[in-house]
């Protein structure tokens, strides 16, 4: 990037990670772009679609990783109904069943291989429309840590952290 930086995140079964490094410089502004992440995303329709197709190609790449094959036989040979024996990490048809269900309960018939418009068709808004609700439902300030290493004197690091902290808690 423009700024020196890179990121990433990570999905567990019980956190999220999202980090990202910058030009210290870069800092304050890279941090406002992470809060906004949390208190404003957003949720394009295009670009909610494009993550769907790159969880199913992350799914695909570990299907052949061992340690992940031995993860999904310990949660299949966990307590029947229990949520930890549910995927655990997902798949286009995973991510569309639902919206597809309720699709053809409202009698709008969504072909398999069918192939969806940039924003997904109808089942890819259907998707968004859900990832939103959860969203709304799920993510509060109260849940989430912030953890930040920086070169800068640790009185200015302190200040930049909690201005935006305090906008990600009043949205909670």
């Amino acid at each position: 990037s423009s700024n020196g930086g890179s990121r990433n995140a990570t999905t567990a079964a019980d956190w999220q990670d999202y980090w990202f490094s910058i030009n210290p410089a870069q800092l304050s502004g890279g941090l406002a772009r992470l809060a906004a992440f949390f208190h404003s995303p957003l949720f394009t329709a295009s670009l909610t679609s494009r993550e769907m197709y790159a969880v199913d190609s992350e799914n695909k790449r570990n299907l052949q990783n061992d340690s992940r094959r031995a993860f999904q036989i310990d949660k299949a040979l966990s307590v029947p109904g229990h949520p930890w024996t549910k995927f655990g990490t997902g798949n286009v048809a995973s991510l569309t069943e639902a919206a597809k269900k309720k699709l053809e309960v409202e009698g709008i018939h969504v072909a398999d291989g069918e192939k969806p418009d940039g924003d997904g068709g109808p089942v890819g808004r259907e998707v968004r429309r859900r990832l939103i609700e959860w969203w709304e439902r799920e993510y509060c300030a109260g849940r989430m840590a912030l953890a930040v290493v920086g070169k800068g004197m640790l009185d200015i690091l302190c200040i930049q952290i909690s201005v935006l902290t305090d906008i990600v808690h009043r949205i909670d």
